[in-house]
């Protein structure tokens, strides 16, 4: 049974509402409109929506294994260091998972020193293993050399900047921001995070093509990285998707992990707002640098 605070009951509430309202939807417009002239427009609509439903499935299938592998071996991780600080920053460093795993290290995290706190979170993201192997074997070594070039880079200047920031500290943690979940809930939690990115970009590619030839530019490919990505061992499928030169695919990997929100609340709340705003600062200089570097 699914209690009120695992992520599927929510996912399985937001999926019947949203059939609820697409079958009110499909009444009305029934009702509504001349079938001689809504069938051609129902068409081409029911065309539409077939492909963003297969380009979605592909990228959630593409990216699930490498996501359930990351959850799994980060959650095992967590429970290996159980709250010590040394233990927390070697696996923040070495973080088999997504970035989603960075919310189980943070905690710990904080009794480290600044800078090496700010080093593990930005590396632990950026460059996991998991996301390194599933950018070599979809992007290939080129922007696998990339990706760790910028995330070197914003790992070290962010390291270097909070050597000089005295922030008052944030708040404590609640305890459910902090508690370790067991694998099973974290591959769950792994993989239902795939969806909303996925559907997103499936309709994006789908109703505007334009747009994924926009996206050549690095600066367009990171904004789109930053505003796209679902966590780090998907974001070289979803670059691969919306950028076809490595610059913009580098680009794009990065700032899917440095400068999207999710990672900027994290140290917010961890770490203090100043020390949230020098890490995105650094994000986008290891975005140039990984840019640059394919």
């Amino acid at each position: 049974m699914n209690r009120l605070a695992q992520p599927s009951f929510y996912y399985a509430r937001a999926t019947r509402i949203g059939a609820t309202l697409a079958a009110a939807a499909v009444v009305v417009a029934a009702a509504a409109f001349d079938p001689a002239t809504s069938a051609p427009l129902l068409a081409r609509l029911a065309v539409l929506i077939g492909r963003m439903a297969v380009d979605a499935l592909s990228i959630v299938l593409a990216a699930a294994p490498f996501a359930c592998a990351g959850a799994l071996c980060a959650a095992l991780l967590q429970r290996v260091t159980r709250g010590r600080a040394a233990a927390a920053a070697v696996g923040a460093l070495f973080a088999p998972g997504c970035d989603c795993s960075m919310n189980g290290f943070a905690p710990a995290l904080r009794h480290c020193s600044a800078p090496l706190a700010g080093a593990a979170l930005v590396w632990g993201a950026a460059c996991n293993p998991v996301a390194l192997v599933a950018t070599a074997m979809v992007l290939g070594r080129h922007v696998l050399y990339a990706r760790a070039a910028g995330g070197f880079a914003a790992a070290c200047l962010v390291a270097l900047a909070w050597c000089f920031v005295r922030e008052r500290e944030p708040r404590p943690q609640r305890a459910d921001e902090c508690r370790r979940g067991d694998l099973c809930a974290s591959a769950e939690r792994a993989v239902l995070s795939l969806v909303p990115a996925a559907l997103i970009a499936a309709a994006v590619v789908t109703a505007f093509p334009a747009l994924v030839r926009a996206t050549a530019s690095p600066w367009s490919a990171g904004l789109a990285g930053a505003l796209l990505s679902p966590c780090s061992s998907a974001d070289p499928m979803l670059a691969r998707i919306f950028a076809r030169a490595p610059a913009a695919q580098a680009a794009f990997v990065i700032a899917g992990q440095c400068l999207d929100l999710r990672q900027s609340l994290l140290v917010a709340r961890t770490f203090g707002a100043r020390r949230a705003l020098l890490a995105w600062l650094c994000g986008t200089i290891g975005c140039i640098v990984a840019a640059a570097a394919a």
